[in-house]
């Protein structure tokens, strides 16, 4: 398949473009190539982890999925090799959005980060020297920063770095998802020629290895985020509300083990059928699949909401005085990071609430997105597998 040897091409590609935007990411923690005495002096759009979250790690996603689809036919219908292919191509555009989304995000954070300029040492202390992008055109306005030295030129080598890189990966996605559309068309073969093995139960599993690292980032994430800005809580009323319903540990974590498993053990599955006739068994093995997607579509979705609640309300913090409580209303912090101020401690609550219940919001979405793809895939397979004896025609006691 042809359309494979370009998705693997494409996935080779992204490697080293997702590990620049790490490394990019990483070494604007270091202004000027120093090592700062405050968190506070790092531009706050570092913060996002554009290149680390965004170009980075949601980046893995496609990488490993494009790199094998060359031979992949693990979705398809039933043991016709070209139909796999096609819905091996077909997944291969969701992931490729997951990717794009992914860039974007990085894309439009270096664009802010480009904008905006770095925050650097002036006469009036540690702020943002520059207004609507003034010093993009007059390089004379970069004295205003008096340290660290050449900050500015740091901040806009490495920023136009993940700029160029995340415009690269999202053209790339883009294209894999033209190619995936075209090769989930043109495969050829006949589709659902309902004879052979079950080959809704490899896309299954294909779907439960890719749940199983989500569900454990997703617990990680949870329990960091009872460590306000890495720090230990001297009391657990400082701790967001959000964090205590357990979004990511029970919903997008426990409860996605239960589908992992059953998805994983699908492809050889016929436990569940009728009477000693193997066909039927599988039957009634991919209905029973669609039960678990739904129980794993509800906990991702409820560990989705908790996130957008998180994000929207903040996290709680100390605004002075010892007084904890949640400093912003209605998402105000959301698109005025100058605001982020009126949280005292722990220092850098805000981008550390931000982040891991961002990345719990998009690992959740992932997670009802396969979830949603198997119930549709058992749907399929309870009605395409061959039962050439007919359902329950085996032979002993009904």
């Amino acid at each position: 398949m042809c359309f494979g040897n370009c998705a693997k091409c494409l996935g080779i590609t992204l490697i080293p473009l997702a590990i620049l935007s790490i490394v990019a990411n990483i070494l604007l923690f270091f202004p000027g190539g120093q090592k700062v005495s405050n968190n506070g002096h790092i531009s706050d759009e570092v913060w996002f982890f554009g290149g680390i979250l965004g170009s980075g790690f949601l980046m893995i996603f496609p990488i490993l999925l494009f790199l094998g689809l060359r031979d992949d036919d693990c979705c398809g219908c039933f043991g016709n090799k070209d139909c796999g292919k096609r819905f091996a191509m077909l997944s291969s555009i969701l992931f490729a959005a997951v990717g794009f989304m992914g860039a974007g995000y990085c894309f439009i954070v270096s664009i802010i980060a480009i904008t905006n300029g770095p925050k650097c040492l002036t006469t009036e202390g540690w702020t943002y020297p520059f207004q609507n992008g003034d010093h993009l055109w007059d390089s004379g306005l970069w004295e205003r920063c008096i340290g660290p030295a050449d900050i500015v030129q740091w901040h806009l080598t490495l920023f136009s770095l993940l700029l160029i890189i995340s415009g690269v990966q999202a053209v790339l996605c883009a294209i894999q998802a033209i190619n995936g559309l075209i090769g989930s068309i043109c495969a050829d073969g006949k589709c659902c020629s309902c004879v052979g093995s079950m080959c809704s139960g490899n896309c299954a599993k294909c779907l439960g290895i890719a749940l199983i690292p989500l569900a454990i980032l997703c617990i990680l994430a949870n329990t960091l985020l009872f460590f306000p800005g890495g720090k230990v809580a001297s009391d657990n009323g400082h701790i967001s509300d959000e964090v205590w319903y357990f979004g990511g540990i029970l919903g997008s974590g426990v409860l996605m083990i239960f589908p992992a498993l059953v998805f994983l053990g699908l492809k050889n599955n016929d436990c569940c059928g009728c009477c000693g006739n193997e066909n039927c068994g599988k039957r009634f093995a991919m209905f029973s699949s669609l039960l678990f997607a739904a129980i794993g579509f509800v906990g991702a979705g409820y560990s989705f909401i908790i996130a957008v609640v998180g994000i929207h309300k903040g996290p709680k913090c100390d605004t002075g005085y010892g007084n904890w409580t949640y400093a912003f209303n209605d998402g105000e912090h959301l698109g005025k990071p100058g605001i982020w101020n009126r949280c005292e401690e722990p220092k850098d609550i805000v981008p550390w609430n931000l982040t891991l219940f961002s990345l719990l919001l998009i690992m959740s979405a992932v997670q009802a997105l396969l979830c949603a793809i198997q119930a549709i895939n058992g749907l399929i397979g309870m009605f395409c597998v061959g039962c050439k004896s007919g359902c329950c025609g085996g032979d002993g006691p009904v």
